[in-house]
C-alpha cells in the first residue's frame, strides 16, 4: 500500500511540475526583451569582456562580463588578488522595468543592486550585505575612456544621496584573448 502511494505521490508531483514549467515558459509573442538588446541599444555592449587594473597598492583586480543565456543575463566574475572573489548576475526583470544585479562574494556577502545610464555612464547602485548584517551602499559609474580603456568611479552613500566626488576611481584595460601556441 506504501509503495502504490508513494508512486501515486510521485506521478502527481511529476505532473505538477511539468504543469508549473509549461506555464512559466512564455510563448514568443510575451518574451521579454533581451538585456543585450538594452545593453546594445545604450551604447553599453563595449562592456563585455575582462578587464585588468592594479591599485596604488599594487593590488590587482580583474573583472570579467560575459554574456549567458542568449543575451539575457550577464555572468560577472571580480577578483582581486589579495584574495576577494566575487560571482554576479545582471539581468532584465520586465515586470518591473529594471536591470537587476545579484551576487555574492568569498566573505559571504550578498550583493544587490540596479544598473540605468546617464547618457555616458552605465550606473550600478548597489546594496552590500557583509556576513556580519552591516550594510554598505553605493554605486559604481564605469564609462569608455577608448576601445581598450574603461574608467570607473566608486561612490559610497552617505545619508542616502551619494557625494559629488568618487571616493576611487580606477583605470581598467582591456585584457587581450590569450594566443593559441603554434605547433
Amino acid at each position: 500500500m506504501n509503495q502504490l502511494r508513494t508512486k501515486s505521490t510521485r506521478a502527481t508531483a511529476a505532473t505538477l511540475l511539468l504543469a508549473a514549467l509549461s506555464m512559466a515558459v512564455p510563448s514568443p509573442v510575451y518574451a521579454a526583451q533581451p538585456l543585450g538588446t538594452l545593453v546594445s541599444e545604450g551604447g553599453f555592449d563595449w562592456m563585455a569582456g575582462t578587464w585588468i587594473t592594479t591599485t596604488g597598492q599594487g593590488e590587482t583586480i580583474e573583472v570579467t562580463y560575459k554574456w549567458a543565456v542568449e543575451k539575457h543575463v550577464i555572468a560577472v566574475h571580480y577578483k582581486s588578488s589579495s584574495g576577494f572573489d566575487y560571482h554576479g548576475l545582471i539581468f532584465y526583470r520586465a515586470t518591473e522595468d529594471k536591470i537587476v544585479h545579484v551576487g555574492a562574494d568569498n566573505l559571504g556577502g550578498v550583493w544587490e543592486g540596479t544598473w540605468d545610464s546617464d547618457g555616458r555612464r552605465a550606473i550600478m547602485e548597489f546594496a552590500n550585505t557583509r556576513a556580519n548584517g552591516d550594510i554598505r551602499r553605493g554605486s559604481a559609474a564605469s564609462s569608455r575612456f577608448d576601445a581598450e580603456t574603461m574608467k570607473v568611479e566608486m561612490y559610497l552613500v552617505q545619508d542616502i544621496e551619494p557625494g559629488d566626488e568618487p571616493m576611487a576611481t580606477m583605470t581598467y584595460k582591456r585584457k587581450k584573448p590569450a594566443q593559441k601556441a603554434n605547433k
